[in-house]
């Protein structure tokens, strides 16, 4: 007898838990700000994520989007208001210094390493041409500026056949000399400051 309750009592409460086990799935949506929306079904301890666009009545949640990625912006303002921005066309060094007179800016020039610095962490890897060049024999930033802090690469500048005298940043934003003409597979772009200096537009 007391196996026959025991029995019972063993299949009375698997009943219940089945009944109380029930598959209910939660659903709810997650508002993106100005994206669209993104609906989240939660089952149990697994997340089915899917988009349709569909809205439902259960409790909303409202997320800030960062549109923001690793890759580097084309265009920041550093805490000085001198504004940067890099331009990806391949051009020569002179076309480049007349494209950001017509801006209203000059070429990038990089007077000091809180600068070089600023630059590196911003356009890390952009292989631009930079506001700098050579007549006769004395390197001239186009602004006129003071020619002081350099920062050339291992053995630069080369002055490779005799025909370099205009600079781009090259491995780890150090810079390089290069003849006026040479774009194509070296220079990729070009960055132009906007500030209160004036490119001398003289050589």
């Amino acid at each position: 007898m007391k196996k026959i309750r025991f029995v019972f009592l063993m299949l009375l409460i698997v009943s219940v838990m089945t009944a109380c086990g029930k598959d209910d799935k939660e659903k709810v949506k997650i508002n993106i700000v100005d994206k669209p929306d993104y609906d989240i079904e939660l089952d149990d301890e697994d997340w089915d994520t899917e988009y349709d666009g569909k809205d439902f009545d259960d409790e909303s949640y409202d997320a800030d989007y960062d549109d923001s990625d690793e890759s580097t912006s084309n265009r920041v303002e550093r805490d000085n208001g001198h504004v940067y921005e890099y331009f990806d066309e391949d051009i020569t060094w002179t076309e480049a210094r007349e494209a950001c007179i017509d801006m209203g800016g000059h070429l990038l020039t990089i007077v000091d390493q809180e600068e070089a610095d600023f630059i590196y962490d911003n356009f890390y890897d952009k292989k631009a041409w930079i506001g700098a060049y050579k007549f006769g024999e004395v390197w001239y930033w186009v602004t006129h500026e003071d020619w002081g802090f350099t920062n050339w690469d291992n053995n630069e500048p080369s002055n490779s056949k005799g025909a370099e005298w205009c600079v781009h940043l090259w491995t780890d934003m150090r810079w390089n000399d290069l003849a006026d003409e040479d774009v194509k597979n070296v220079v990729a772009g070009y960055i132009c400051e906007f500030d209160d200096y004036t490119d001398h537009g003289d050589y």
